[in-house]
């Protein structure tokens, strides 16, 4: 594993310190990574031990499968995909992750995930489409995924109840002073109503939410 500048990175680590989403297929010191098109909406958290943590979305084997990474002390990556979540949503499936995973002071895991029902939407070799939310029947679901033994099991919970119209969920996490509590949720922000581009003279009024859960 290197830093962006190509020297070593050495464990524990500095998230800063980390360039663990490089695009680097060779097999040299670590395992090569996954290709670049699965690590598009990918997410990383970094534990007190300084172990780096990836969550991202995969549609190449099936669609929308979960999948954690991290990196051992030898710079090997080990991948494998979370289950949880499908059997807490059966019919349903994350779309993206981008900034979705946040960790307490506890190195408890939080992972806010936005999913979409399998019928509505994808195509037919299972990916996702630009406008499938805007569909009036996709009834989509905000749910956390929580985990308590450094990524090793995962709890499936929901975010929102059901029926509730959110967009751009966004999760707070740890940046330099700011440290989420331990065995504390982190709390979330998102808005109603419609997200999209206003058409000619049209302003679009929308509330914005601020969750803090308990």
């Amino acid at each position: 594993m290197q830093k962006a500048d190509g020297t070593p990175v050495t464990l524990p680590a500095r998230p800063e310190d980390m360039d663990v989403l490089a695009r680097d297929t060779a097999p040299r010191r670590h395992e090569p990574m996954p290709p670049p098109v699965v690590l598009a909406q990918g997410c990383i958290a970094v534990d007190s031990q300084g172990t780096p943590h990836v969550l991202y979305i995969s549609h190449l084997e099936k669609p929308g499968q979960l999948i954690h990474a991290t990196v051992d002390g030898q710079g090997r990556w080990k991948q494998r995909p979370i289950e949880g979540l499908e059997k807490a949503y059966p019919g349903m499936r994350p779309v993206r992750c981008r900034g979705a995973l946040s960790i307490a002071e506890d190195d408890r895991f939080y992972a806010l995930l936005d999913l979409y029902p399998l019928n509505v939407g994808w195509t037919d070799d299972g990916k996702p489409t630009r406008n499938m939310r805007l569909k009036p029947e996709c009834r989509r679901r905000l749910a956390w995924l929580i985990s308590g033994d450094a990524c090793e099991s995962f709890t499936a919970a929901p975010a929102l109840e059901e029926g509730a119209i959110y967009n751009q969920p966004n999760l707070e996490r740890p940046t330099g002073v700011n440290h989420i509590p331990a065995e504390r949720r982190p709390p979330f922000i998102y808005f109603d109503g419609v997200s999209r581009y206003p058409e000619k003279n049209e302003i679009l009024q929308n509330n914005v939410f601020l969750v803090r859960p308990e």
